[in-house]
């Protein structure tokens, strides 16, 4: 998803006036189906509880990603001292991280994996 928001700036900037959203939509998809045609997803032996592994925690990791990003972009706005800048250095940094970590740590427990 990350990739996905730094190539969409780079096309934007570079060669196609279009919207992050699209760009970074259209890399998610072409990435998801690109470990389909491989064989990564939709394996029969790579499934937990009925469901892919690796597709879903594609699509876990996207949600958890998007809510980071508007929790950086809400707490962005709150900032009264400083409008539109991060309450802490490396704020949009640590908050996808932080939070996908927890995902990674729930996911792990609820399959019953040991880290």
């Amino acid at each position: 998803m990350s990739t996905g928001l730094w190539s969409a700036t780079l096309i934007k900037k570079t060669y196609v006036k279009a919207q992050n959203w699209i760009i970074t939509a259209l890399l998610w998809l072409t990435t998801v189906l690109g470990l389909k045609q491989a064989g990564f997803i939709g394996n029969p032996t790579c499934q937990i509880h009925g469901h892919d592994k690796l597709l879903t925690g594609i699509i876990v990791g996207t949600g958890v990603f998007l809510l980071a990003y508007s929790i950086d972009l809400v707490l962005r706005k709150l900032n009264h001292k400083n409008p539109g800048k991060a309450f802490f250095p490396y704020q949009r940094v640590f908050i996808p991280v932080g939070l996908l970590l927890m995902a990674t740590l729930i996911g792990a427990k609820v399959c019953n994996i040991n880290l």
